[in-house]
Parts: structure tokens; sequence; C-alpha cells
């Protein structure tokens, strides 16, 4: 049987919202029947890089549009031209990506897919400005929300793809609880805070140090647990060390998070924007207490267990203080899951979209 090609383009495949949802694809769809390559604007080492492999796809390396637009475009020519592709599909929350779409198109792929995971972005002119370009070469609009779509495609129809995951990966354990607690020594009496999230200026990250700068000024049982990486590491390890918090603040770097909602007893949100937010919906499964900025999209809520503050400190150390963390975890049979499941998501690409 002759597989289906299909070509994800997306910025890294790092550890992230968008490129965890990704694999979860990969992981769980059938690759007898479909095989999946990526390009990326990275030149180091992706987290991904090595399971993407297994799993028997390839990642090509190309130069960004921003650094050199010509050199992409020549370069991301050269990949669809080799490896013959029947579905491009461009994962992104800027509406600049309509020059893939067009090489795509003058590649002659018929399948072009465009898919959009967040609802801002730092230049909204530049962005709005290329809209009807994506929509005119799209073939498929995909979103992560109907906040993320309206955001991409303005008013033209598309359909909201949840961000599916492996329920089962996520539902709290034990073993996986004391694992995590035991690795950075964190005692019983110590209640952890986690956040997962690339850094970046749209996660928030600093403004949730801060904030918590000012909650360890009432009680310093507590401890911060970051997930993740990026631009923005040194400028939060500044941060850390200018307001004393190094024996507080666990950075644990790009980590399969899995496990390590199990270790949090609370789960923040700070985000200035999300076309979802995906690590909501694994704290969910897993049962905690969950804060989050005003700005989260009303899909990702599928328990009792998650507040909606504005950005405000002394709101967000209120509402921490309030929570009882072991009354107030979530069983998982009290959890809407059942749309964020990966194996119906992946049905449903096999049969309606990658063919």
């Amino acid at each position: 049987m002759k597989k289906i090609k299909v070509l994800h383009i997306s910025g890294t495949m790092n550890m992230g919202g968008q490129e965890t949802f990704i694999m979860n694809i990969m992981r769980n769809i059938n690759r007898n029947k479909i095989q999946f390559d990526f390009v990326v604007h990275d030149n180091k080492k992706n987290y991904f890089e090595d399971e993407i492999e297994k799993l028997g796809g390839h990642i090509y390396k190309i130069t960004p549009i921003s650094k050199n637009p010509i050199k992409h475009i020549f370069e991301l020519r050269k990949v669809l031209v080799k490896g013959k592709y029947n579905v491009v599909h461009r994962h992104s929350a800027y509406s600049i990506v309509f020059i893939d779409l067009l090489v795509a198109k003058l590649c002659k792929i018929k399948k072009i897919i465009t898919h959009s995971h967040a609802n801002g972005c730092k230049n909204k002119f530049i962005h709005k400005m290329f809209i009807p370009f994506i929509n005119l070469l799209s073939t498929d609009k995909f979103a992560c929300s109907d906040a993320a779509g309206k955001w991409m495609f303005g008013h033209s129809k598309f359909i909201v793809i949840p961000n599916a995951i492996n329920i089962n990966d996520y539902i709290y354990n034990e073993k996986s609880r004391n694992k995590i607690r035991k690795q950075y020594h964190i005692n019983s009496k110590e209640i952890v805070i986690g956040n997962v999230g690339a850094f970046r200026t749209e996660k928030n990250q600093i403004w949730m140090i801060n904030m918590f700068k000012k909650l360890i000024e009432y009680d310093k049982n507590y401890k911060l647990m970051i997930c993740g990486d990026g631009d923005l590491r040194a400028e939060i390890q500044k941060t850390i060390k200018q307001l004393s918090l190094s024996d507080n603040v666990i950075l644990t770097g790009n980590v399969d998070t899995s496990e390590y909602y199990s270790a949090f007893d609370i789960f923040l949100l700070p985000s200035i924007y999300e076309g979802l937010g995906i690590v909501l919906i694994e704290a969910q499964v897993s049962g905690l207490p969950c804060i989050v900025s005003n700005q989260i999209q009303n899909e990702a809520i599928i328990s009792k267990s998650v507040s909606k503050l504005d950005f405000n400190y002394n709101k967000w150390i209120n509402t921490i203080k309030k929570t009882n963390y072991i009354q107030d975890r979530v069983n998982i049979d009290d959890v809407k899951y059942e749309k964020y499941d990966i194996l119906k998501l992946c049905l449903y690409l096999e049969n309606n979209v990658y063919k």
C-alpha cells in the first residue's frame, strides 16, 4: 500500500503545546498508511527529533522567512519536489506563512492545510494584511479553538480541531508524584505550583514569578516548578536571581511533562494569549485545581477546577491561598475530556483529512 505523505511545517519541533499536539497525532495515527515528515526553521537539534526519526519520519531544517525569504522559498520548494507530498499541513498563528502555502501551490500540492494555534501575535497590522492570502491558498482551514480560527481566517469558515492528548498518560498517579518530588527534593509539607510552557513573552512567566515572590512572603512552603525552555530563559533566570527565589523556583527544562502534573498541587496558566491551552487540558485530566488568565478560551475548561482571573497579583495570591490542593483535586470521572481523546481525533484525520 502506498503511503499518504504529509509534510508538517512548524517553527520548531521542540517542547511546546503546538509541537506536543503534532507528536500526539504522530504517535497514534496509522503509520502504515500515513507518513509524517517535518520542516522546521531551527538549526539546533530539536527536542522531538530523535522520536520523529524513530517513528519513521524525516525532519528538514531550512532558513526562516525572517532571515532570508528567497532562500527559504527555494529550500522549501526543494523539500516539496523531492518528497512528492500529498498534503502540506502548515501550523502557525501568523498569516505571513501564506508564503509557504504559495510555494506548496506552485509545487502542485493538492491538499494545503493551514492550522491556527493562537489568537494573537506581536504585529497585528501585518497579520491582518495577509489573511486574504491564507484564505485563498488553503484548501482546508483548521484551528485549535473558535478564537484562534477567527484570528487566522477572519469571517471565512474553518473547522475546530481539538488539541487532543492521550488521556491515560495524564491521569493522576501516586507513583509518578513520589518519583518527581523525590527527584527535586520536595518534602511532603511543600506545596508545588506548576506551570508548563515555552519561555516566550505570551506565556507571561516573568509576571508569574513576580507574583510568586509576593505569595511566599505569606508562606514559604510554596515551590514554583516551571517546565519548559525557550528564548526568555536567560531573562527568567535573571529575574529569579534578582528576587532571591533560587530556593523556591525550579526550572526543569524541556521534559516529558506527563508525570509532572501528578507532582503538582496547583496549576497556573497566566498567558497573555492562547489559541486554546493544551497544557490546561492536561492539568485538568490530572485533576489539578487550575488558576488561569482571563485570556484562556472557554473551550479549554472541561472541569470545575478552573478559576479565571485578570492580571492582578492580589487576586492570584488570594485564590492560591484559598485553594485546598487535596480536597480540590478532581476525579477523572468529573472531567469532560471526551473530545480531547487523541484516538478519536486520529480516526477522524485518517478518514476525513489525510486521504
